[in-house]
């Protein structure tokens, strides 16, 4: 038991040598100061005495609750340092996009020819096997307007309408949103 008593005041003693130590050279540089000390410098003290009694009284308990934190701490520290080092997932890529407005559809000739909206995305957002065909059913609208829309790359998109339908749609006054999904 004389060991293990050693080893639980060893802390107490070395914080105790230390303040000696300060004391000590504090007085050989500044000479004697006459000071009090503020309330909580004995609380604690007597607080120490008290944990040191007890320590004292019961020190396989001491040891058991010292070793406890200590296992607590050194758990938290690497629990801490693997969680913070595990593999996170990816940040998504934010894409943006421009649609370019159509110009004017012509209706000089026999067939009116509608240009195609023009949507460019900053980012590769087209399937592969899609790229150069029609967008099918990786695209919808709301509200619903008649035309088919073709990925001319993996970042542009064209949209036509049928010219039949061109003017009975009140699609292109209203607002909308589009979705493009990998299907």
């Amino acid at each position: 038991m004389g060991l293990l008593e050693a080893l639980l005041r060893l802390p107490l003693q070395i914080v105790l040598g230390i303040w000696d130590a300060i004391s000590d050279l504090l007085s050989a540089v500044f000479g004697q100061v006459s000071w009090q000390a503020p309330q909580w410098v004995p609380a604690t003290r007597a607080r120490l005495a008290q944990l040191d009694a007890i320590a004292r009284r019961s020190p396989r308990r001491t040891l058991a609750i010292v070793g406890l934190l200590t296992l607590s701490v050194i758990g938290g520290v690497y629990g801490y340092r693997w969680y913070r080092d595990r593999p996170h997932p990816p940040e998504p890529v934010l894409i943006t996009f421009n649609a370019t407005a159509p110009a004017v559809t012509d209706y000089d000739h026999d067939k009116p020819f509608v240009h195609p909206l023009r949507v460019e995305f900053t980012g590769s957002v087209a399937p592969i096997e899609r790229v150069g065909k029609d967008a099918g059913d990786g695209v919808t609208l709301q509200p619903a307007i008649a035309g088919h829309w073709n990925w001319k790359g993996d970042r542009e998109m064209r949209g036509a309408r049928n010219a039949a339908t061109h003017g009975s749609s009140r699609a292109n006054r209203r607002s909308g949103s589009a979705r493009c999904t990998d299907a």
